[in-house]
């Protein structure tokens, strides 16, 4: 906050992987921020969940769940309750080549996301394909 050297932000961001097995591995987030913005207390927090499936060197499948709770509307300028899904497929190629393709669902208890750019709607999905080239890794 401009010119506030007394009001203190608070982020906590705690998180923990354990790897299973060679092939599966998980992680626990969980987020935590309070914040005093013209003398009013705010709260905010979330969590996530991640499991990254990988049979072999070329091929990993990950899903990732997210919650957020905006309890008092100030990371988000909304009060709500948010939701993420995403499934993530990774094929990766010997001489460098990785390429994702990966599906996203958000949703709220409220309409916050924008349809058409005029209706507010509770969710949203999204499809990405994307391509990594690393010049110095190679998989065997």
């Amino acid at each position: 906050q401009n010119n506030d050297n007394a009001d203190w932000r608070h982020t906590l961001d705690t998180i923990v992987t354990y790897t299973a097995t060679p092939q599966i591995s998980l992680a626990l987030n969980y987020d935590y921020g309070h914040d005093t913005y013209t003398n009013v207390s705010t709260v905010w927090q979330g969590v996530a969940a991640y499991l990254r499936y990988q049979p072999n060197a070329r091929f990993a499948l990950t899903p990732r769940y997210e919650y957020f709770k905006d309890r008092d509307a100030f990371a988000t300028g909304a009060v709500q309750n948010l939701q993420e899904f995403t499934l993530t497929a990774e094929v990766k190629h010997k001489d460098g080549v990785l390429m994702r393709v990966e599906y996203r669902g958000d949703m709220s208890n409220l309409p916050y996301f924008l349809k058409n750019m005029t209706e507010a709607t509770k969710n949203q999905n999204a499809l990405t394909v994307g391509w990594i080239y690393a010049f110095s890794s190679k998989t065997p």
